[in-house]
Order: structure tokens, then C-alpha cells, then sequence
């Protein structure tokens, strides 16, 4: 055979075997849709449908779908009126696609959204259309950069009682999964918002700028309320101003952070799960100016297999024309006393540094596990008394001396008492032992527990 006639040949094998490989490609990507659909409808307990027309290529793909999902009758007669997201994919199969080694290349956009409010369609405009590129890795890993477009809206307050204006940036996000689309990484950035509400006796504007955040979560076979999750943001600065009409017109920064660090960790102990979060930042709380603010939180021992009963309760409230009458109160009890018996913990501390002095206020309430008596002959106390029976709780204040005068001033901004009456109350409080006066701070120790609260060791109340 001359040279000619064996190049024509592996020209047409390899032909022929690329587009077997991408035929056979676009077969394993038609059913990772599938997969992805069935994991998405099993997580919301097939709350959610969907119509889809795949028109599979031999070297692309495309496919149309309607994703149908129940809502409350906006019209307020009751019963259901569906929204129906509309999308479109075009759909590239490997091994070769965009010139990257992979499976597929999949662009999708959403091309409409029905059955949303009238209110919304006429005062909602959006940039552009919501788009995603996913790319179907070889090894069945997948990625996927969403570009949400940014927008404006213009609603009227409930009631007719004044205007809220929105501007958002378009936002980026990035994120990759394994092939269970059980383990999801992913990143997002937006450059912020900008709203304004008018109403006829005042006005208030919040501005939030430079978000970027991190995270990972992991999605159990049937669960996805609070997973175990990790979540890290900053924030460039988030600043709400208000402005009163009338002979003292002016504009007050009620609330400004800057320099936004925010951290949050969900994490599976055994049969619980337990949530960590952390915010630190430095800015004003109306006229007061912090060299640093920091707020910690933690739940301890939320029991899994209540979340995982309280999931289907929530969804049926949540896509039900009538959510108070789609909800199983009597079921909702059962999950309740699941939690409770679990004998969950919530404490928070937040603390500030005010002209280079320390403060700081931390609480802790908890409720012991529930344990049966021996015998079963301990008599049952109603729900309520039961965990009051099981509770405890402590907390301490640290108000530093010289935070007095800054605290005095948006006291009286906010027409409180005066800065020498805020003295006669703290002087009463520290003369009752409800206070103590330690060197330079103000200082509270209190204890709940066996019905008993006491405040700086002195007894205040006792059920016993």
C-alpha cells in the first residue's frame, strides 16, 4: 500500500474514532444531566419539575427545559401559580472543545421567567441574561463560571407608604463538584448595591461594596439543611444612612462598617452538627467610632436526623399556595422535641475596642439532653416547663469607663436620657449589686440554672 493511500486510511480511523469518542461523550453528558436532575429534585423532594426537549449531535448538542416551580398565587386567591424558568444550552462534546482536552462544554443561558408578578416584570430590568459555562472534565469533574447580571429595580413599599430603589453589579461566580455533585467548591465575587427608600418622613440609603467570597459544601445523599459547610467573605464597606425631614434636616450614618472579614465553619460531630461564625470589622455605630468590632456565635448539638425530618416540613410550607395550612404543626412538634432533647447549645459574644479600651458582652443558654427517669416514674411536666426544667444560661458584661461618653452621645441622638441621668442609673445599678465597679469598668456576672438566676452572686429570682 503507497504511503499516500496508509495516511488517507489512519486519517479516516482517527476520523472516524473522534467522532465515535464524541458521540460516545455526548451519551455520558446527556446522562449527567440526567444524574444532575434527579440529584436536584431527590435534595428538594421533587418540589421541583422539569420538561426537557435533548437533541443530541454527533459533535454538539443542544437542549431546551422548563423548570417549573410552585408558588403562592400572587393574585392572593390561594392555591399555586407556577413560576417556569425558561433555558437554553448549546452543548459541545470532547474530546476536543474549545480547544481544552474535556468531555463537553456546555453554554446555557436563561432565556425567560414566567408567571413572576406583574410588579416585578414592569419594575425590574435586568443588564442581560443569567449565563453559565460549565465545562464536563474527562475524569467526570465539572466547573462552572455564572455571570449573574446586575440591574436595576424601583418597588413600592406594602401599604403605599414610600419607594425602594435597588442598582445591583453584575456578580461572577465560580465553582466546581465531583462527579456525585455531593462536594462543591466555588468562589464569588460582586462589586455591591446600592438602594434607597423614600417614605414621607424620612430617608435611608445602603450602599454595599467589594464582596468576595469562598466556599465549600458538602451535600448528603437526602440532606441539605445545614450540611456541613465552610464559608469565608470580605466586604469592602457596608453603610446604612438615614436623613429625617423636617428643621433639622441632616444625614446620619446609622450603621458603617469597613474592612468586612466574615468566616463560618458547619462541621458533623457524631450525630450532630455544630455552627461556627466570626465577623470582624472596624467603622461607627451612629456616633460611636470603633478601632474594632468583633462578633462570635456558635450552635452546638443540632441533632442530623431532626434536620433531615425538618426538610420535607419546610418545603411543603415554602412551595404551597397556603403555607400555614401546608404545614404539619403536629409533625413540625415532633421534629421540635427531636431538637430539644437533643439539648442544644447557642452562646455569642461580641466585643469592640472604643479609643484603645476593651469591651465586650458574652452569653451562653443551653438545654441538658433529655434523659428518661428510672422506671419511667418521674411525673411528665408539660413541653414548656420541661425545658425550663433543663436550662441554664450565664452571661458577663465588661463596659469600660472611659466608653461613657461616646455611649451618652448616641443615647441622646436617639432622644434617651441625658449623659448625667445615664450616670444616676449606672451609680443605682452598681448601689443595687446588679453592676460592679472594677477599677475602670463596669463589670455583670450571670448564672441560670435548677430555676435559680443569680446576678454577682446575689440571688435575684428562684423557682424553687
Amino acid at each position: 500500500m503507497k504511503t499516500s493511500h496508509k495516511l488517507l486510511a489512519a486519517v479516516v480511523v482517527a476520523t472516524g474514532a473522534y467522532a465515535a469518542t464524541s458521540w460516545w461523550l455526548g451519551g455520558q453528558v446527556e446522562a449527567q444531566y440526567t444524574a444532575r436532575l434527579e440529584r436536584t429534585s431527590q435534595l428538594l423532594a421533587g418540589k421541583l419539575t422539569w420538561q426537557r426537549t435533548y437533541r443530541r449531535g454527533l459533535f454538539s448538542s443542544s437542549q431546551d427545559w422548563v423548570i417549573s416551580i410552585p408558588m403562592a398565587d400572587p393574585s392572593g386567591a390561594g392555591g399555586q401559580a407556577p413560576v417556569r424558568v425558561r433555558l437554553h444550552s448549546d452543548i459541545r462534546h470532547g474530546p476536543v472543545a474549545s480547544g481544552k482536552l474535556v468531555a463537553a462544554v456546555d453554554h446555557t443561558r436563561v432565556e425567560h421567567i414566567e408567571g413572576l408578578p406583574r410588579e416585578l416584570v414592569q419594575n425590574v430590568k435586568l443588564g442581560g441574561p443569567l449565563t453559565a459555562t460549565t465545562v464536563q472534565e474527562l475524569r467526570g469533574t465539572w466547573r462552572s463560571d455564572v455571570n449573574m447580571p446586575g440591574g436595576t429595580a424601583m418597588l413600592q413599599l406594602d401599604g403605599d407608604d414610600g419607594t425602594l430603589a435597588v442598582t445591583w453589579e453584575p456578580a461572577q461566580t465560580r465553582v466546581r463538584g465531583d462527579s456525585s455533585y455531593r462536594e462543591v467548591n466555588g468562589t464569588t465575587r460582586w462589586a455591591g448595591l446600592h438602594a434607597d427608600v423614600a417614605q414621607a418622613d424620612r430617608q435611608a440609603a445602603l450602599t454595599l461594596t467589594d464582596w468576595s467570597s469562598r466556599y465549600h459544601v458538602n451535600l448528603d445523599a437526602d440532606a441539605w439543611l445545614l450540611t456541613p459547610a465552610h464559608v469565608s467573605a470580605t466586604v469592602g464597606s457596608f453603610l446604612l444612612t438615614e436623613t429625617s425631614a423636617g428643621p433639622a434636616d441632616s444625614s446620619t450614618p446609622a450603621f458603617s462598617l469597613s474592612n468586612i472579614e466574615y468566616d463560618l465553619d458547619r462541621s458533623a460531630s457524631g450525630d450532630f452538627i455544630e455552627l461556627r461564625q466570626n465577623l470582624g470589622a472596624e467603622g461607627q455605630l451612629g456616633a460611636i467610632s470603633l478601632d474594632k468590632l468583633e462578633a462570635e456565635q456558635t450552635l452546638e448539638r443540632l441533632d442530623q436526623q431532626a434536620l433531615r425530618e425538618l426538610q420535607p416540613l419546610l418545603l411543603a410550607a415554602l412551595f404551597s399556595g397556603s403555607p400555614q395550612e401546608a404545614l404539619d404543626e403536629q409533625a413540625l412538634e415532633s421534629v421540635m422535641r427531636q431538637l430539644t432533647d437533643a439539648g442544644p447549645a447557642y452562646s455569642e459574644r461580641i466585643s469592640a475596642i472604643l479609643d484603645g479600651a476593651s469591651g465586650h458582652l458574652q452569653w451562653r443558654v443551653a438545654l441538658a439532653p433529655k434523659t428518661s427517669a428510672p422506671g419511667g416514674s418521674r411525673l411528665a411536666l408539660p413541653f414548656q416547663l420541661e425545658l425550663l426544667s433543663r436550662l441554664s444560661g450565664q452571661a458577663q458584661l465588661q463596659l469600660p469607663e472611659s466608653w461613657l461618653p461616646a455611649i451618652a452621645r448616641q443615647v441622646q441622638e436617639t432622644g434617651g436620657p441625658s449623659a448625667e441621668a445615664l450616670q444616676e442609673q449606672l451609680d443605682a445599678l452598681v448601689a443595687q449589686g446588679l453592676l460592679r465597679k472594677d477599677g475602670s469598668d463596669y463589670t455583670l456576672h450571670g448564672e441560670y440554672g435548677d430555676g435559680r438566676l443569680s446576678i454577682n452572686g446575689q440571688t435575684v429570682f428562684s423557682l424553687r
